[in-house]
């Protein structure tokens, strides 16, 4: 949809116009004029000629030409026709704030408003949301108070109208771009929103708060607009919930949830996964500055032993690099630094240094110069109300900090407790290009994202192609699943399907050595469970019996006759698309797989590469690599073996595969048990 004469209006009608205390139309009026909207302003009321100054007409049609936007703040039932007559006069977009449609049941109602919406090709925002506030074009089309505030370049994009309230109400140093209360997402949906903020001029970063999954081409196709456009993001994402059954009793549905598969898309386009609000809007606050211009690790400087220690202890948690110093800024920082003080990382400069601005900026400025360090904080604490003596050396120390020249090198300053930074909180000094960040923490995962790099455009259209929605077909009986495997290149052990025990007796002959025969039936896909395995056979008549028994589980099935693999360490490697996007899952095989729960989920398609790249945030990785003087397994045959199983997904428009074990040897990588389901 064409979004921009919603999202930058000239010209606004609000419907439901008011001056009553705490209603919609009261809010939305007050925030308009409050914030000095320069376009043409028109109230609808069907019988106040004036609303906070604004003139009114008693009806849209009224109105003579067109608006940009609509803001519809009057009840529930009213909705629909409303935006039939908004979309027919030629408007370009409406904004609803009524509650009680699909949320509450109410489907009928919320398809009717949609309905009336695609008759226009009418874009809606809500219903059931806060709004929208476009304060670059002092536009807080808003269901809540609004304080006028400096446009900035951060979105914020979110599914819980108090997650807007409240970062639009919160005093941290973000300058607003945009930002959109989806609500109900009848119309248009968080994914559109980011697509059109990933192009709008301005815009370097976007927070979103998500409820729900959404449709993943539309969330891939978002991403890789960001991705043109060096426009970062940071979600925050509530609910776990287990894929659907869909996938049966594969142990897929346990291991890769769908919020697992919704990370590692965002992971793809270099985004922050975070954990609460806080941390959310810190993230996108820092996202929206350039990246750093060299790869490296942090620098932390502190006047604080204990800030000092929990920073570096918090960094090891957070697997944030700390930079190694060259003797080259070792000798410095020592000529720098108070005697005895030795200059480690973090670095505590200690109170000698207290208010000594030249200082405390030359060991900034040192820092910056290594080759190894590509981001400085400084961590201190400025407690309240202090008087204007201590302030002032408060603020000298920091000025340090602030006044250093260290182009292309992340600058930030964080307090040890949320609400312990200098005074208006959070406020960031953007002509020295200083973030302040809120809590140690939040501080520190917000600089590990700083550094994080983005898949191309072109992968992630890849990606967004390859989530075609379908429903699941047929299951395969194992032998008809493996062959079709095999044709992807997926090594499997050399078998053959029979359908008597005479045929069992004759294919263990042809393949030689022990082998292990299972019932092979496509109602059947955990063979343990029923006694359908029997490994290590190498007896006829052993063989010629054990064929008899696993029939007999199902007469109209086949046995299947396979060479045993060697031994070897067991892993799970599965693709499915019960996820927002089709996926690959890589993790600890056999017995082990949901109790140990250490996997990886990457985005379909993905090559031998990625693959390899993901398999080394396992935690067993060292396992596959030779940790401990062991002789390293066959990783790159893995690889290419996952890499397959994924092309057969995509290509082949399979629903769901499974492969647990895959036994991986020092020279090769085996799905020995196949679970594939059109």
């Amino acid at each position: 949809m064409q979004l921009d004469r919603l999202f930058r209006p000239t010209s606004i009608a609000v419907v439901g116009a008011t001056d009553r205390p705490g209603s919609y139309g009261n809010a939305a009026m007050s925030n308009l004029v409050a914030a000095g909207f320069a376009g043409r302003l028109v109230g609808v009321h069907p019988t106040r000629r004036e609303v906070h100054g604004v003139s009114c007409v008693p009806s849209l049609e009224a109105l003579g030409d067109p608006v940009d936007a609509v803001v519809i703040a009057t009840p529930a039932d009213t909705v629909p026709d409303l935006v039939d007559t908004a979309g027919r006069m030629g408007c370009g977009g409406t904004v609803v704030f009524a509650a009680d449609f699909a949320e509450t049941g109410r489907t009928d109602r919320q398809d009717a408003l949609v309905a009336a919406a695609a008759r226009h090709d009418l874009p809606v925002i809500g219903p059931n949301g806060n709004g929208i506030v476009a304060l670059s074009s002092r536009a807080p089309m808003w269901g809540d108070k609004v304080v006028p505030k400096t446009a900035g370049a951060v979105g914020l994009i979110t599914q819980s109208g108090n997650v807007g309230v409240i970062g639009l109400a919160s005093d941290r140093g973000i300058n607003w771009h945009t930002v959109i209360s989806v609500g109900n997402s009848a119309v248009v949906d968080a994914a559109e929103c980011l697509s059109y903020l990933a192009g709008a001029d301005g815009v370097r970063s976007v927070a979103l708060y998500l409820e729900g999954d959404g449709d993943g081409a539309r969330w891939a196709e978002a991403f890789a607009r960001c991705a043109e456009n060096d426009v970062r993001i940071a979600v925050l994402k509530a609910g776990r919930s287990a894929a659907g059954a869909v996938a049966g009793g594969a142990h897929t549905a346990a291991v890769a949830g769908d919020h697992r598969i919704f990370a590692s898309l965002v992971a793809e386009v270099g985004g922050a996964w975070c954990h609460d609000p806080h941390e959310l809007l810190e993230t996108a606050k820092l996202l929206a500055t350039p990246r750093p211009a060299t790869s490296g690790g942090l620098a932390v400087v502190t006047c604080s032993g204990g800030d000092s220690v929990i920073t570096a202890d918090e960094a090891d948690r957070l697997d944030v690099p700390l930079a190694t110093f060259s003797p080259t800024t070792q000798a410095a920082l020592a000529d720098l630094l108070p005697d005895g003080v030795q200059p480690t990382n973090p670095l505590d400069h200690t109170n000698m240094l207290w208010a000594d601005i030249p200082r405390v900026r030359a060991l900034v400025e040192t820092l910056a110069a290594d080759p190894g360090v590509n981001q400085v904080l400084y961590v201190q604490d400025t407690p309240p109300d202090l008087d204007e003596s201590d302030a002032a050396e408060w603020k000298a120390t920091r000025d340090g900090l602030v006044t250093a020249d260290i182009p292309g090198v992340t600058k930030a300053l964080a307090s040890g407790l949320p609400e312990m930074l200098p005074s208006p909180a959070g406020q960031s000094w953007d002509e020295h290009e200083v973030t302040a960040l809120a809590g140690i923490p939040t501080a520190l995962a917000a600089l590990r994202a700083h550094t994080l790099k983005s898949a191309s455009a072109e992968h992630l259209r890849a990606i967004a192609a390859a989530a075609v929605p379908g429903e699941p077909g047929e299951w395969c009986s194992e032998h008809e699943g493996k062959s079709l495997l095999a044709s992807y290149g997926v090594a499997v052990p050399v078998g053959r399907a029979v359908a008597s025990a005479d045929g069992a007796v004759t294919a263990a002959a042809e393949l030689g050595g022990p082998v292990a025969m299972k019932i092979s039936h496509p109602e059947i896909q955990h063979k343990t469970d029923i006694g359908g395995v029997l490994l290590g056979l190498t007896d006829p008549e052993h063989i010629h019996v054990a064929a008899e028994q696993l029939l007999a589980l199902r007469p109209d099935g086949a046995v299947l006759v396979e060479q045993m693999a060697s031994p070897g360490t067991e892993m799970l490697i599965s693709a499915t698309r019960d996820g927002v996007v089709p996926a690959l899952v890589i993790g600890t095989g056999g017995i082990w797989t949901e109790l140990m729960q250490d996997v990886v989920v990457i985005p379909l398609p993905a090559d031998a590469a990625r693959v390899g790249e993901a398999l080394q945030t396992l935690t067993s990785y060292p396992v596959l690599a030779g940790g401990r003087g062991r002789t390293p397994l066959a990783v790159d045959a893995l690889c290419e073996l996952a890499a397959a199983v994924g092309r057969a997904l995509v290509d082949d428009g399979l629903s769901l595969v499974e492969l647990n074990p895959v036994i991986v040897t020092e020279t090769s990588a085996v799905a020995v048990d196949a679970v594939v389901r059109r």
